[in-house]
C-alpha cells in the first residue's frame, strides 16, 4: 500500500503548530510538578525545626508558670510557718492559763529573760496578775527584757516599776497579766 502524501500546507502547519504547542505545554507541567515537589519536600524537611520551635515555646510557658508558682509557694511556706509559730504560742498561752504553778510559767518565761537574768522572786495572783523580782546586768538587758516580754504576746499589760540608766546590775520589779 502506498501512502498518501499530502500536498495541503496550510494543514500540515497547523498540525506542526499544534505539536509545538504541546510540547510547550510539558515543560510548564513539569515545572509546577518540580516546584510543588521541592515546596512539599521543603515542608517535611524543616518539620523537625517547627517542631523544635514549638517545644521552646511550650518549655518558656511552663518556666514562667514554675516561676509563678515558686513566688507563691515560699509564700505558703512563710503563711505556714507563722500557723506553727502562732499554734505554739496558743500552746504556751493554754499552759500558762491552765496551770497555777509558778515553776510552770518561769519555765515559759526563761525564754523570754535575757542571758545572765537571775529570777529573785516570784508571785501569781489567781487573776492571771503576776509579780516578778529579776536582776539584769544593765540597761541594755532591760531593754531586751521589755522587748521580749512585749513581742511575747503572752501578756496584757506588764509594767516595769524602776529602772536605773545606770551601766551596773539592778533589781526590777515587774507587773505582768497574762492573757
Amino acid at each position: 500500500m502506498q501512502e498518501k502524501h499530502q500536498f495541503n500546507f496550510a494543514l500540515r502547519w497547523e498540525q506542526k503548530r499544534a505539536k509545538e504547542q504541546a510540547q510547550k505545554r510539558k515543560p510548564k507541567k513539569t515545572a509546577v510538578l518540580g516546584i510543588a515537589a521541592f515546596i512539599v519536600v521543603g515542608l517535611i524537611g524543616s518539620a523537625p525545626w517547627a517542631w523544635e520551635y514549638k517545644l521552646r515555646q511550650d518549655l518558656g510557658k511552663v518556666n514562667t508558670e514554675i516561676q509563678e508558682l515558686s513566688a507563691i509557694d515560699s509564700e505558703v511556706r512563710q503563711i505556714n510557718s507563722l500557723k506553727d509559730q502562732i499554734e505554739k504560742k496558743k500552746q504556751i498561752e493554754q499552759m500558762i492559763r491552765s496551770s497555777r504553778d509558778p515553776g510552770t510559767i518561769l519555765d515559759k518565761l526563761k525564754n523570754f529573760l535575757p542571758a545572765g537574768t537571775l529570777v529573785n522572786s516570784i508571785a501569781l495572783s489567781s487573776d492571771n496578775s503576776m509579780v516578778i523580782s529579776v536582776t539584769v546586768s544593765g540597761p541594755m538587758d532591760v531593754a531586751r527584757l521589755w522587748t521580749n516580754l512585749r513581742d511575747s504576746n503572752l501578756f496584757e499589760t506588764f509594767d516595769i516599776q524602776t529602772v536605773s540608766l545606770q551601766d551596773q546590775k539592778q533589781t526590777l520589779n515587774l507587773s505582768l497579766k497574762i492573757k
